[in-house]
């Protein structure tokens, strides 16, 4: 497919760049390091895609071919004296079904060349951000970075404006190794039976949408140490003014949590909520038309775990006892900020 006429210039100057200022380390096989720079990678994007990339080796052995992935569906306008398809010199690595366009000219040590392609029909939406594997291939080694193309899009990046944490996070007092929940400040202890750990409960913020904002808060359960979750539910709500579902007594009444997720066997469960639920926080944050540094919401979380030689708990997300002499269900607070 070919993209309009507009011209976008993607220079690669990001944290990825400075990977490629060092020698790179082999990715296949049993090979080892390859002195090689990728000292500029620049795509422009038009009717058509035209990448350079300048590569410098700096010491033995010399380059002798050098390979840069072929995106899917795409075709090679220039040059002319390339050539396209699987590498032989991989055989038997993860790299072996790669279809590649190949510069087979070679390069000495302590020399500096660009190497240019022009692609037509490259895949819908290439443009910025996206990347393509390029390989390297020196005497009997091979090594494999990434370097801007339009192959696939790269990493996602982290969602603008608005984080979120635990206002007051806290410690678990049993050992317990997160998988998901690595963040300190952005998870609670998820606590069965009022006095055992079994996991974590954690927040982040992401853009769903692609837009560049963060739209959608992410409330993640995860146990550990053998327990399972079997069902959870969640209430979020701003603590302006809070309705939590509960009976005559202040009781949580769970069943009527908006966010209730049941028949699991899971030790990791994700719950989405989006952000207008909250108000129009990159406005009160974000845009400088609000007063409020922060937003805060109230949480609380409760699950049902279970353990093949301890049975079924009752477990809720640390935090402060909603009603002092009623149940031991517990509820703590997200505070939403502007990064």
């Amino acid at each position: 497919m070919k993209t309009t006429s507009r011209k976008i210039r993607t220079s690669f100057i990001s944290a990825a760049a400075l990977l490629f200022a060092v020698p790179f380390t082999a990715q296949a096989g049993n090979f080892s390091e390859i002195a090689a720079e990728v000292l500029d990678a620049t795509c422009e994007y038009g009717d058509t895609v035209v990448c350079d990339y300048k590569i410098r080796i700096n010491d033995d052995p010399d380059l002798s071919h050098l390979n840069l992935e072929l995106p899917e569906g795409a075709d090679v306008i220039a040059p002319a004296d390339v050539t396209v398809g699987k590498d032989g010199s991989v055989k038997g690595t993860e790299y072996a079904d790669t279809v590649y366009v190949k510069w087979d000219q070679g390069q000495k040590k302590d020399t500096t060349k660009t190497y240019t392609v022009e692609f037509d029909n490259v895949p819908e939406g290439a443009g910025d951000g996206w990347t393509c594997e390029m390989g390297f291939k020196a005497a009997q080694l091979y090594t494999v970075t990434e370097v801007p193309g339009p192959c696939r899009p790269g990493p996602e990046e982290e969602a603008a404006g608005l984080d979120v944490e635990f206002s007051e996070p806290l410690q678990p007092i049993d050992k317990l190794t997160p998988q998901v929940c690595t963040d300190e400040l952005k998870r609670q202890p998820l606590v069965a039976g009022q006095n055992t750990d079994v996991g974590f409960v954690c927040a982040r913020v992401e853009d769903q949408d692609g837009n560049g904002d963060a739209d959608t808060l992410v409330v993640t359960y995860e146990t550990d140490n053998g327990w399972n979750l079997k069902e959870t539910h969640l209430w979020v709500e701003n603590n302006e003014d809070p309705v939590l579902p509960a009976n005559k007594k202040g009781n949580p009444k769970i069943g009527n949590f908006p966010h209730v997720t049941e028949g699991l066997y899971e030790t990791v469960n994700e719950v989405e909520i989006p952000l207008e639920n909250f108000g129009d926080l990159h406005s009160l944050l974000c845009d400088g038309n609000g007063m409020s540094l922060e937003l805060n919401a109230d949480l609380a979380a409760h699950a049902s775990v279970l353990h093949e030689d301890l049975g079924q708990e009752t477990a809720w997300a640390a935090g402060d006892q909603i009603v002092a002499k009623g149940s031991w269900a517990m509820k703590t607070e997200l505070k939403f900020t502007c990064k």
